[in-house]
């Protein structure tokens, strides 16, 4: 019986961002199917109880700038998730999700600016959400 599963378990090439993964059923089996990332993550999230809406940030003008090195680069995650996290539908939280395999020379530097500036001066400003 031939299980491309294991026949040909990669799928993405070693020198680009993965695009994507087979997909598999509740108990971790695979299931034949080729799947997105980003398309899972959107399977996911529209089933998920606690998610209120998403939007894939595409053409929305939402950037974060940053510093690699010396140079100014401008991240744009990829989707915004708002999310009941218990303080009602009133006030949800704003998720920021970037849907990635591969991380690239310059995460550390998206991921410390996202961590130490971004979170912290949305939160304090206040008129974006948390």
């Amino acid at each position: 019986m031939q299980n491309p599963f294991f026949e040909k378990p990669i799928l993405n090439s070693p020198y680009a961002y993965p695009q994507r993964h087979w997909e598999l059923d509740e108990q971790g089996q695979p299931t034949q199917r080729i799947s997105d990332w980003e398309g899972e993550f959107c399977r996911v999230v529209e089933a998920h109880p606690r998610v209120r809406a998403y939007v894939k940030n595409h053409n929305l003008g939402f950037e974060v700038p940053y510093r690699y090195g010396s140079e100014s680069r401008i991240y744009r995650p990829d989707f915004v998730v708002r999310v009941d996290d218990g303080h009602g539908d009133n006030d949800l939280l704003n998720l920021i999700v970037e849907i990635k395999g591969y991380r690239g020379e310059d995460a550390k530097d998206k991921k410390a600016t996202m961590d130490t500036y971004w979170v912290s001066g949305v939160n304090n400003l206040g008129s974006h959400g948390r």
